[in-house]
């Protein structure tokens, strides 16, 4: 299968880390993945998008052309990105930080990964990781192992533990809200 995902944000929130570790867990499970980044003119500030193409076969064009799943943190690139999403795809918004507007035919799911990160761990740099996992929980794209594994090979051995925590979180917040 071969899923299209979108996440998206500002600079300073994580989410080309949050793009690389969701690529590397892919990456664990054999799966083919294409990834690429970027973000504005200003690092901090300007809008960031990790892209990635995930397949159980090899892919042919590996940039996103049509979004399966998008993952928002931001208003600005969520309205950007939203008419990009395919029909029935997607969207699972920080809704601390994202208001959905225009009628589209996606399935929106809003997780307060910003405002949950802060009372629950007390640190809002995890939210980047509180929505992947919930993003994960809902659109089902790798095993929680892969991520776990992921995290600890790509984040600095001083944030492991906030982000194992912020992982768990997240897939607490997405199985609820799926359940």
């Amino acid at each position: 299968m071969r899923r299209q995902i979108r996440l998206c944000g500002l600079g300073g929130q994580g989410i080309v880390i949050a793009g690389s570790i969701l690529a590397q867990a892919a990456l664990r499970e054999k799966k083919s993945v294409g990834l690429s980044s970027g973000y504005g003119s200003q690092v901090r500030g300007g809008i960031s998008k990790s892209d990635l193409v995930l397949s159980d076969t090899f892919i042919d064009f590996p940039l996103v052309t049509q979004i399966d799943l998008l993952v928002a943190m931001l208003q600005e690139a969520y309205q950007e990105s939203l008419p990009l999403v395919a029909e029935g795809g997607i969207v699972v918004f920080d809704g601390t930080l994202v208001k959905p507007g225009a009628a589209s035919s996606a399935k929106h799911f809003s997780i307060p990964a910003t405002e949950k990160a802060v009372q629950e761990l007390n640190s809002e740099v995890a939210a980047n990781i509180v929505l992947l996992a919930a993003a994960n929980a809902i659109g089902q794209l790798v095993s929680e192992d892969s991520l776990r594994a992921a995290i600890k090979d790509n984040v600095s051995s001083r944030f492991v533990d906030l982000n194992l925590k912020a992982l768990q979180l997240g897939l607490d917040l997405g199985r609820a809200i799926t359940a």
